[in-house]
């Protein structure tokens, strides 16, 4: 809490305070790094209606997600922020149910918390959302040893936009065999075994569905089923008068609306409706360019150059100077376990040097000069470049393949190394005197791939449940 509350104390946060209490639309420049999060945290304490952050696209939001949790000191009150991202489609135009799933959750969480942090990029403010009376009219809540009638359960469920399949795999399905009933609703990030007998609901279990195993059980649950019958806008869920609009990197956030909108299409005047709406609500525009309006003195962590692993008493001195305290995030408890041995090893005193270390992801360090504070993440300090961030899947589920005829043109296959893909059939390739056949595979964006009939066991056949196919991965992409 002290770097938030030295970070409120500065001159600059202190402008922006009475301009927030104005309500006026300003710009606010030199937040390098991860430092427009703490901005985002000072805001979030002392505003007491919601905010929108506004990003360019989901990479910047998760970016910043990352960033708030990581310097969200403890004993914060505020409640987490919310993250809105866009729902996603394959090239058959079948929903993502796992992206839809995340936007559902997202809007629900909004509706009994009129102090909300929520970001969302362009596209997915723009994008269609579940009504909010819809979300209000599924909402369940079950207790186990309680009289329940199955079949209205299940019905209600049905009505409410679940699909019924043989085995839960993804949110918005619900199967039913006898009398236990799996039920993934869209609005919940668990799936649920309910167990019955004569008449009552007896057991209330989560479970994984990759592997169908058993993870818990609890006594209740509530939650919402989905609210596909009705849609909305987003502005919908969160317009009122004490809304506060961040909007990170503006000069961003409009080229992407140059690379992704037409005068006139629906997206365009949906972002129309949304400024217009807006227009008259306290709004900053958030740069880590000067805007020379109200701009912060927050400078980069440091050189670049050198070792904190190998001279971490060099490297602290390169980053800080002589003196002042440094704050490194670490990625993972064993990084930073790992890091205070190699402090130990050469003699540092944490305490003498003041450094402190948490766990956490910060996109990029940076140093607030009028605090003398360094804060940076581990990956920077060892004087390596960040790994990219991977947004994390559910696994496919797939089965090996022991022999080529086993596929027919238009299956899904998964690809160990490049994900899913679309198998459009066998092409017998030449080279030289050798002859072999390949299966051709078609990737995002009409890429193929030929995979010599040798190297089979590197395709699997795609198995998940339900009709939806599922979106085909980009060739060579991070998925």
């Amino acid at each position: 809490m002290r770097v938030l509350r030295g970070f409120e104390s500065l001159t600059t946060t202190q402008h922006v305070f009475e301009a927030l209490e104005s309500r006026r639309h300003r710009g606010i420049g030199g937040l390098w790094g991860g430092s427009t999060a703490l901005l985002t945290l000072a805001l979030h304490r002392r505003w007491s209606g919601g905010i929108l952050l506004l990003t360019a696209d989901d990479d910047e939001s998760f970016a910043l997600e990352s960033d708030i949790a990581a310097l969200t000191p403890r004993g914060y009150e505020g409640s987490a922020p919310l993250t809105l991202t866009t729902e996603l489609y394959d090239l058959d135009g079948q929903v993502d149910r796992m992206s839809r799933s995340q936007r559902i959750r997202a809007l629900a969480a909004l509706a009994d918390n009129p102090h909300f942090l929520l970001l969302t990029s362009l596209d997915a403010l723009t994008q269609p959302a579940p009504g909010r009376n819809s979300l209000q009219r599924s909402q369940i809540r079950l207790r186990a040893g309680t009289p329940q009638n199955q079949g209205e359960l299940f019905q209600k469920a049905r009505a409410a936009g679940l699909r019924r399949v043989p085995l839960v795999s993804a949110p918005g399905e619900i199967s039913q065999r006898g009398d236990v009933i799996d039920i993934f609703p869209m609005a919940c990030p668990e799936a649920w075994r309910l167990e019955f007998f004569d008449g009552e609901l007896e057991s209330i279990r989560t479970f994984d569905p990759a592997t169908q195993s058993s993870l818990g059980t609890c006594d209740e649950i509530h939650f919402a089923l989905g609210g596909d019958d009705e849609q909305c806008e987003v502005l919908d869920h969160v317009l009122h008068k004490d809304l506060l609009i961040l909007n990170h990197e503006p000069l961003r956030i409009e080229e992407r609306m140059v690379q992704s909108m037409s005068p006139g299409d629906a997206t365009s005047k949906t972002f129309q409706r949304f400024r217009d709406s807006t227009a008259g609500l306290a709004a900053f525009d958030l740069s880590s360019l000067p805007t020379h309006d109200l701009d912060f003195k927050i400078l980069s962590a440091g050189s670049k150059v050198g070792s904190g692993e190998t001279d971490p008493l060099g490297r602290l001195r390169s980053i800080r100077g002589i003196s002042g305290p440094v704050r490194i995030v670490c990625q993972t408890g064993e990084e930073k376990d790992r890091l205070q041995r190699i402090f130990a090893k050469n003699g540092i005193s944490d305490e003498h040097e003041q450094i402190s270390l948490t766990v956490g992801s910060l996109s990029q360090g940076f140093r607030i000069a009028d605090l003398n504070l360094t804060i940076l993440s581990n990956t920077e300090f060892a004087g390596v470049p960040a790994r990219a961030r991977r947004v994390e899947k559910s696994a496919v589920p797939s089965r090996a393949l022991s022999s080529f005829f086993e596929l027919g043109p238009g299956d899904i296959v998964v690809h160990a190394v490049n994900g899913i893909a679309r198998f459009e059939g066998i092409e017998l390739v030449e080279r030289g005197d050798s002859r072999e056949d390949h299966l051709s595979l078609l990737f995002r964006d009409d890429v193929r791939l030929l995979v010599p009939a040798s190297k089979i066991h590197l395709v699997q056949k795609y198995v998940g449940s339900g009709d939806a196919r599922p979106r085909l991965d980009k060739l060579g992409g991070k998925s």
